[in-house]
């Protein structure tokens, strides 16, 4: 009987020749990367608690700064020292200034297809845009001293896509019309396997952007099988082994579902819940305070190049606040040489480096009454600041297009 790649992968990192859903297993993770507010706050000051003089894999372990980036305080500043300081200590790989983990790792070539990578943020997810099983909400002390953690194999759902994407229409789209469908409650605790033809046509970016979302209707997972395209972005980026482990053709799903996008239209994710999802057209002419584009949900190359596409030659409405902030140093590097930042200011947009501070409501905070657009990573009620606020989750184009007018409009118009 055939394995999924999901299940081959926690085999390999259980040292099992083969794992089934609902089996428990201890697994090695082969990266586990934390940032520094989850690594201070909740691990550091158990360590030396528990007697453990030293991590068992320092190796494995890379932390990066993005929380907190810039400091605001003196205190978050001292978090930051304490952080590089811990990471000396224990021979931590560290990394500052790069921008949002999420992408980092993947940039870096720290994470790579068929890895087992671990973190407590639920958006790590999104890593398995490049075929690797990335899962949030372990306890990281037990990885840090012991080197291995436990997990429940996860059932795997397999979706099949198919159908062009429509102008207008990008991959969150279709995660956010798939929760539509199977509701908050329709991958809790499983694996999502995306495949067929459109998954094959999208970019990396769209992978990654459509499993960065999975938790939305409960997924503990989301993978895309590495192919060509695949192979290519990751060695154009490390020089690092890995192995690109795919699913076998006969591998058993819990099930398969099928959507064909051909007319897919913008969704929305509405206040104040991730899976309140629905076509944009339900919620057209809602006004709006403020639009941010960024997050690991958003903010990467293909999310920029959309929303100067609407925005160039354009301003943004007068009393909106639009904030643009790309995922990683990398993407915001590009995104000058292409022009993009200058069509941004040009358009009365405020760009900002790599952070993930406007996304959890540590900056651009919202006022109680306000309401924003965004591509980030939850719209539950006090995400971005107030919990009076409202938030509504879109992609890049319909967020560009809403900040010219103020409300939210449907992309398709100004393409």
């Amino acid at each position: 009987m055939g394995k999924t790649i999901s299940e081959k992968i926690i085999a390999k990192s259980s040292r099992q020749s083969e794992v089934n859903p609902g089996e428990v297993v201890w697994v090695v993770p082969d990266l586990t990367a934390t940032c520094d507010f989850i690594t201070m706050d909740y691990v550091t000051p158990d360590i030396e608690a528990l007697g453990a003089t030293k991590l068992k894999d320092p190796e494995k372990i890379a932390i990066i700064i993005d929380h907190h980036v810039p400091p605001r305080s003196a205190e978050e500043a001292a978090l930051h020292v304490q952080t590089r300081t811990w990471a000396q200590k224990h021979g931590v790989r560290l990394y500052e200034g790069l921008g949002i983990g999420h992408q980092v790792m993947i940039e870096l070539g720290l994470a790579r297809p068929g890895m087992f990578v671990a973190n407590t943020d639920a958006q790590v997810t999104g890593v398995g845009g490049i075929g690797a099983f990335a899962i949030g909400a372990l306890p990281l002390l037990e990885i840090y001293t012991r080197g291995k953690t436990w997990i429940k194999v996860p059932e795997v759902i397999r979706y099949n896509i198919a159908g062009k994407l429509p102008k207008g229409v990008m991959a969150r789209d279709v995660m956010h019309m798939i929760v539509s469908e199977i509701g908050p409650d329709g991958a809790l605790y499983k694996a999502m396997e995306f495949g067929g033809p459109t998954v094959s046509e999208m970019s990396i970016d769209e992978r990654i952007a459509m499993c960065n979302i999975a938790n939305h209707p409960g997924a503990k997972a989301a993978i895309v099988n590495p192919d060509e395209k695949t192979i290519s972005y990751v060695r154009s980026r490390t020089n690092f082994t890995f192995e690109a482990i795919t699913s076998d053709p006969d591998a058993t799903y819990e099930k398969t579902l099928s959507f064909d996008v051909s007319n897919l239209e913008p969704y929305v994710a509405a206040p104040s819940e991730v899976y309140n999802c629905k076509p944009l057209r339900q919620v057209e002419g809602t006004p709006l305070d403020v639009g941010y584009i960024g997050s690991c949900a958003g903010g990467r190359l293909e999310d920029l190049r959309a929303a100067a596409t609407i925005l160039k030659g354009k301003r943004i409405s007068p009393n909106f606040r639009l904030y643009v902030v790309p995922t990683s140093q990398m993407i915001m590097e590009t995104a000058c040489r292409e022009g993009l930042v200058e069509i941004f200011v040009q358009a009365g947009a405020s760009v900002f480096p790599p952070t993930c501070d406007f996304c959890w409501g540590a900056l651009g905070v919202l006022a109680p009454g306000e309401t924003a657009i965004t591509t980030g990573t939850l719209n539950i009620a006090g995400r971005m600041g107030s919990h009076e606020a409202r938030i509504f989750l879109a992609n890049a184009y319909s967020i560009a297009a809403s900040a010219i007018e103020g409300r939210i409009v449907d992309p398709r118009a100004y393409l």
